[in-house]
């Protein structure tokens, strides 16, 4: 059978048919670098630490209604650091110089992140008393990163 297939390939193309062509495939979407994808996700990494601070604003320490959803915006907040923690480095001498600060800075963040979201589960508000220090860390050291990087 395939003998008979190729036969009738050879035959076909020697008598000047050609075969029909087949579409085209799409080309592939091109892959953000890796600064912009660190911009893009820096850039929503506010969001979810104001809807977190919002809720620390107004505390309801007896609602479970209310530790749920600082839980749940802390692990939010947690979450797009952690995509941030996640990348690689960008080329480039002023990315290595401001790397490790960053990361440096989201280690803070995340242990915040962390601590609020275990207060909250446990309803041990004492669980805060280091979050207040540890951000104040990560925004000097993130501040850091963003000078080296010229984005004061």
């Amino acid at each position: 059978m395939t003998r008979l297939l190729a036969l009738l390939i050879l035959a076909a193309t020697l008598a000047g048919c050609t075969m029909p062509k087949l579409p085209a495939l799409p080309a592939p979407a091109p892959t953000p670098d890796a600064e912009a994808l660190f911009w893009a996700r820096y850039a929503v990494l506010d969001a979810p630490y104001d809807a977190m601070v919002a809720e620390l604003n107004a505390p309801a320490w007896d609602d479970p209604n209310w530790r749920a959803e600082l839980a749940r915006r802390a692990a939010v907040w947690r979450a797009a650091i952690e995509a941030l923690q996640a990348l690689e480095q960008p080329a480039g001498a002023a990315w290595a110089a401001a790397w490790p600060a960053l990361q440096a800075g989201l280690a803070e963040y995340h242990y915040a992140a962390g601590a609020v979201e275990s207060a909250a589960s446990t309803n041990q508000p004492v669980l805060l008393e280091p979050v207040r220090a540890r951000l104040i860390n990560g925004v000097n050291l993130v501040n850091e990163a963003m000078r080296l990087l010229g984005q004061e």
